[in-house]
């Protein structure tokens, strides 16, 4: 294997290691979420951002990498770089192996914030529906001249619902 390819498996098995940190990552943050934790989850939203920062550096030097390769490299990625070198090398092996672990693990990833974003916007309509009692008056305001005056919010409070 050149020292390119080996560059570039390192660099795919990395990204590899990122993508199950960032899987995990998220895991914490729904049970933080879930467990009302919010150190917990401050906790966890700081300890993510590394994880993404090196995401893009592995990212763009796995880019660099394709670029200095050859021609389907350049053109296609790494999908392009796998089907341009000979079928039976080892090489095409490993980095077919290597795509399709960080296919699968990215996948799981983004599904895996997809859940957690249905947790939240769940979440926050159980709040919502919970908290609308506070903020809506019993009885109708009336002002001096008789007509229905506008409630606000923190009418509703003062008037029975405190």
């Amino acid at each position: 294997m050149n020292v390119d390819l080996t560059y570039l498996c390192g660099v795919l098995e990395a990204e590899l290691a990122v993508g199950q940190t960032l899987v995990a990552n998220l895991e914490a943050l729904k049970k933080a979420i879930v467990a009302w934790d919010i150190e917990r989850l401050l906790r966890e939203i700081e300890a993510r951002q590394p994880a993404i920062d090196e995401l893009v550096l592995l990212e763009t030097q796995r880019n660099e990498i394709l670029r200095n390769l050859d021609e389907g490299a350049r053109q296609g990625g790494l999908r392009g770089l796998i089907a341009s070198m000979s079928g039976d090398s080892p090489e095409r092996q490993r980095l077919a192996e290597l795509r399709e672990k960080n296919r699968c693990a990215f996948t799981m990833l983004h599904a895996a914030e997809r859940n957690l974003i249905g947790l939240m916007e769940n979440l926050l309509a159980h709040i919502h529906e919970a908290l609308a009692p506070l903020t809506a008056a019993g009885v109708p305001l009336y002002g001096e001249t008789g007509a229905a005056r506008s409630v606000d919010v923190g009418a509703a409070l003062i008037h029975s619902k405190a």
